[in-house]
């Protein structure tokens, strides 16, 4: 979207995208998506999405984790990354964050709901997880990089978006929705401390949490 184009740039993180962390049972992570699993906001990949579960998950298992993520992509852009370079490894759990380019692309839903199924099944095809854990739409309308009434219309249309991400979710026993809090629900100056400077990309606080919460999921799924 415009607004977008004209707001602050901020790169991907520096540090590895695979690795292995901990001791104990194999475990094998793979987290798929856009700028936010990318880890946009923070300086290295150990403050990002995946350093941060990583870390989270280490405690119980030997993790060995992959991140395959980039700026910008769609739902439909990582299904024809998979379709087109498909890796040869297998994991236990593949962690999703997808959707927030579909919602200022201005993908209709129902598309963008036959992009996730379509991307589902290739990713059970191709990495046959145990589950597919999708990460929770954010809280679109209080990105501060983006201004009123556009921040207030892209937070609705967040929001329906959402609810069809749910109902199909709902339909689906091989796919989980990781729901998230509200933490911009605070005052402007509490809502800093969470998001990047570009007032559109997570901080570091809310990948920690992200991380934390995650984990939580992956272990109360029992899939090792």
């Amino acid at each position: 979207m415009s607004t977008r184009r004209k707001a602050l740039r901020l790169p991907e993180p520096t540090g590895d995208r695979i690795g292995t962390a901990g001791t104990g049972k194999p475990f094998r992570l793979l987290v798929l998506g856009d700028s936010a699993a990318a880890g946009v906001g923070v300086s290295h990949q150990s403050q990002a999405l995946s350093g941060q579960l990583a870390k989270s998950l280490s405690t119980d298992f030997c993790v060995e984790w992959q991140l395959i993520a980039q700026s910008g992509r769609t739902t439909l852009d990582t299904l024809h990354l998979l379709c087109d370079e498909p890796q040869q490894n297998k994991f236990d759990v593949v962690l999703i964050s997808l959707g927030v380019n579909d919602v200022t692309s201005l993908v209709r839903r129902k598309t963008w709901i036959q992009h996730c199924r379509s991307l589902s099944r290739e990713i059970q095809k191709v990495y046959s997880p145990k589950s597919i854990v999708w990460s929770d739409l954010p809280e679109m309308g209080k990105f501060t990089a983006m201004p009123q009434p556009l921040r207030w219309l892209i937070g609705k249309r967040k929001d329906h978006m959402r609810q069809s991400l749910a109902h199909w979710i709902a339909q689906e026993p091989a796919v989980s929705l990781l729901e998230f809090p509200d933490v911009f629900s605070q005052s402007e100056e509490n809502i800093q401390d969470w998001i990047a400077s570009d007032g559109f990309h997570p901080g570091e606080k809310v990948y920690a949490l992200w991380g934390k919460l995650a984990a939580d999921k992956i272990r109360d799924l029992a899939v090792v």
